[in-house]
């Protein structure tokens, strides 16, 4: 006789959701989707109905999966409305080990007193872990980094389709991979293994996700093809601030001098990004300014900040070899008061693009430039904060 599955609710309908939901569906009877998006309540995901969180006060259910970032917020939400802590389980958990860890171990998730993501086989007294990574490369990670880890897990086909693109549309050939908002090393440990890719230089800010990056880079003795930079690209020389984020290292943010802080970012992002730290800038055509003729890649997501990086690389955007991609992330742009400004100049220097959402299997639309214009709409009626955009100078 079959074992009875628990029922269980999935606190979260998006990124970790979508990477869930076949080993919910394998090992639990979902019973209902609780989603803080009130425009979600009464839809339908997987045949399941998404509901008001308030709702498991009034439900009979064994375990509630968190399948979002904001762990600690959605913890303490639920523990308000009288959910027990040995009830939650966490989603990352089951993505990890599933889509990433290739290791003879079980990633073992649970929550700290502030309930803060806790990795239970971290190592070391630093709290790091290591797992395999891709085929032959280890990463190390810390709780923080969870989040950006998951990203891999939903965009393992990222690297390899911006190469076949980048040959398709900038013809075939070698040079340097730039890698802008490097983080721990994610995309330049993968892109170092690509044959076309004759060096990375890598810039990352923030010095804690740089340190876990020179570790990743020499873990995996990468030193002589990854070059790495404690630096931020920006439209100058000089210093800024970056806002750290409490839960995911991939959300740390710079924000442009004449954004008032207190009023303009939220209260909300500001108690997720309670730390900060002054970070140098400098601008990519003169840091480079000897080698842009060996740029081949240019690899951006940068979190909002895409306008001001590109700024200070004019000289290499018009270049006809150089193949850009960039996030572009509407709610981040915003921030920093850029959607329109960052529209403009890829206006000018690009004739088409891609919206990397909608590539599947080689099937993709080339878009005119101007539409970019309305990007920020299809997302959001798509119910899609963000995508990663190919750009193209001629077809």
């Amino acid at each position: 006789m079959p074992e009875k599955k628990e029922n269980a609710l999935i606190f979260g309908s998006g990124l970790t959701y979508k990477l869930i939901i076949d080993i919910v569906l394998d090992k639990y009877n979902p019973i209902g989707i609780i989603d803080n998006n009130h425009r979600k309540h009464g839809t339908y995901l997987n045949g399941i109905m998404v509901l008001n969180p308030k709702s498991v006060t009034g439900m009979d259910f064994d375990v509630v999966i968190i399948a979002a970032s904001q762990i600690s917020e959605m913890v303490k939400q639920l523990v308000n409305y009288g959910v027990h802590l040995s009830k939650i389980r966490l989603g990352a958990e089951l993505a990890l080990n599933k889509h990433l860890n290739k290791s003879n171990y079980d990633i073992k998730l649970s929550l700290d007193n502030d309930f803060n993501i806790k990795i239970e086989n971290s190592f070391n007294k630093y709290g790091l872990t290591c797992l395999d990574f891709l085929d032959d490369k280890k990463i190390f990670f810390r709780r923080r980094d969870v989040f950006t880890l998951l990203g891999l897990c939903d965009n393992n086909n990222r690297l390899p389709t911006y190469f076949k693109l980048a040959s398709r549309y900038y013809k075939d050939g070698e040079g340097l991979f730039i890698d802008i908002g490097g983080n721990i090393g994610t995309s330049s440990l993968e892109a170092a293994s690509f044959k076309k890719v004759t060096k990375c230089i890598t810039f990352e800010p923030s010095s804690e996700n740089f340190s876990l990056l020179k570790a990743n880079v020499s873990i995996n003795n990468l030193d002589n093809k990854i070059e790495t930079y404690n630096y931020a690209i920006s439209d100058t020389d000089g210093e800024n601030k970056i806002l750290l984020s409490n839960s995911c290292s991939g959300d740390n943010t710079i924000i442009q001098e004449n954004i008032d802080v207190n009023n303009d970012l939220g209260k909300d992002f500001l108690e997720n990004h309670s730390r900060n730290e002054v970070v140098r800038t400098v601008v990519l055509d003169d840091f480079l300014s000897e080698r842009l003729d060996e740029v081949k890649f240019l690899w951006i997501d940068v979190q909002g900040y895409e306008y001001f990086v590109l700024s200070g690389c004019k000289s290499l955007m018009g270049l006809k070899h150089v193949a850009l991609q960039i996030e572009y992330w509407p709610q981040g742009l915003r921030r920093n008061k850029s959607i329109k400004l960052l529209n403009e100049l890829l206006i000018e220097n690009y004739r088409y693009f891609i919206d990397m959402n909608e590539f599947d299997d080689n099937e993709f639309v080339i878009h005119d430039i101007v539409n970019i214009n309305t990007l920020e709409e299809k997302l959001s009626n798509k119910n899609e904060p963000y995508t990663d955009i190919f750009l193209i100078k001629d077809i």
